[in-house]
């Protein structure tokens, strides 16, 4: 039995197979192009959906080690192969059984979908020679992170789904990747399985996750293509893509469907159409992958990658981003109590106590902040108390803390907000593109 899952598809040449995942126990899913004629399925020939199997699995040098193949279609497994030998090089396919004529689907209470069964053995060709298989090495493993949540929406001033978080990372260095276009992708998701998907489609799932699809179209035709940049240049560094914000937030339809319900086929097709009119477009800068990091909303003005991570990029510069001041996510206010406040930092307040800000960026957000005779960096400060930006207010009331933050991330690269709000008078996604990331180039 296997649960409904649903993955959108794309053709990859005349093969009828698209895509394929394999899970923690080791069984492969085949998804199938929705134009494949369940008929196929009539086949004993060496020919047909068999060979068609064998040869995709070789081609795509999967290190397939289990017994049981599932066949899917619209997220849909319409068949399961259970092997009695492995998939080898230089082997061919021999039927134990022909059973399946016709393809029935059978539900079962708990809306999981029961698959015909087909039972294959593979074996070794009499008239060529077996070869080993070479076992490529095991994706790493990445630690799960505990993430803060997304706030809930204030529908008054903009209609919109949460902001997404930014892109998190310790540093940016403007390296020279050899220029690629790998495909697939692979992704490490967070509930341990690998799965590989063609670049644009995994694109879909990321630019839905990581920009409110209700946004201009132009803005996320530009979202698309700093997520096409930030995936190509994270591939050319021989880093793991999760779907998370330790790189992107990547979703698939069935979390996208929960997601956005009854405005799953609108904004679907919406993303769909910005993915596929920026197709294969990139941000370069001096030929090479820029670091196109975004984040949701500015504080009024986005800051230097120096300022956050230490290094001098020079097309991630501060420019002004005065779209974002009137947007949902611009103004937040959290209210901390003393004893809260004296056990996060580790001091005991009272009214002698004095808290000074020392520092500031020339973008407004700050640098460093004095509490009695302690200082903490504004990133330190932002973190602990789990703030949405380094550009906060500090007032004490009736023994309770206000801090009022403008912003939301760490302010590099595009402000999502900012190219909704260009967008939305008129701007293109390559004018948004080149206004936030100072000299690049949009290559294809």
């Amino acid at each position: 039995m296997c649960k409904k899952e649903f993955f959108p598809h794309t053709k990859s040449g005349d093969t009828m197979i698209t895509n394929y995942k394999i899970d923690k126990n080791n069984t492969l899913y085949l998804y199938f192009d929705y134009s494949f004629e369940f008929g196929k399925l009539g086949v004993s020939s060496k020919k047909g959906i068999f060979e068609e199997i064998k040869k995709f699995i070789q081609n795509k040098k999967i290190a397939f080690y289990g017994s049981t193949i599932l066949l899917v279609i619209g997220g849909i497994t319409f068949a399961s192969i259970h092997l009695k030998n492995l998939i080898l090089p230089d082997t061919s396919f021999s039927l134990t059984k022909n059973i399946i004529e016709k393809v029935t689907l059978l539900e079962s209470e708990e809306n999981e979908v029961q698959a015909p069964v087909l039972d294959l053995e593979v074996k070794p060709d009499e008239t060529t020679q077996q070869k080993p298989i070479e076992v490529p090495d095991k994706i790493q493993n990445i630690a799960n992170q505990n993430k803060p949540s997304n706030p809930s929406l204030d529908t008054s001033k903009e209609e919109v789904t949460d902001p997404k978080e930014d892109i998190k990372q310790e540093t940016v260095q403007d390296e020279k990747p050899e220029k690629i276009f790998q495909n697939p992708v692979t992704i490490k998701r967070s509930n341990g399985d690998i799965i590989i998907l063609e670049l644009e489609e995994y694109l879909i799932g990321v630019v839905a996750s990581e920009m409110p699809a209700s946004f201009h179209i132009e803005a996320l035709k530009a979202q698309a293509i700093a997520a096409r940049t930030y995936t190509l240049r994270r591939i050319a560094e021989n880093k793991t893509l999760t779907d998370t914000t330790s790189t992107q937030v990547y979703k698939d339809l069935n979390q996208l469907k929960k997601e956005w319900g009854n405005n799953f086929s609108t904004y679907y097709e919406k993303v769909k159409k910005a993915v596929e009119a920026t197709k294969g477009m990139y941000l370069s800068y001096n030929g090479y992958y820029i670091d196109a990091v975004y984040h949701s909303t500015s504080n009024g003005f986005t800051t230097d990658a120096k300022e956050v991570w230490g290094n001098d990029i020079p097309y991630l510069q501060s420019v002004e981003s005065p779209w974002d001041i009137n947007t949902t996510f611009y103004e937040k206010t959290k209210k901390v109590s003393t004893e809260e406040w004296n056990k996060i930092f580790g001091i005991t307040y009272d009214e002698n106590t004095t808290i000074e800000i020392l520092e500031k960026d020339k973008s407004g957000r700050i640098l460093s902040v004095q509490i009695g005779n302690q200082i903490f960096s504004g990133k330190q400060f932002q973190s602990l108390l789990k703030l949405q930006s380094t550009d906060f207010e500090i007032k004490v009331e009736n023994n309770t803390f206000i801090i009022t933050t403008h912003g939301w991330g760490h302010g590099v690269g595009m402000s999502q907000f900012g190219a909704h709000g260009m967008a939305k008078e008129g701007y293109t996604f390559d004018q948004i593109l080149k206004y936030y990331y100072k000299g690049v180039q949009i290559s294809s």
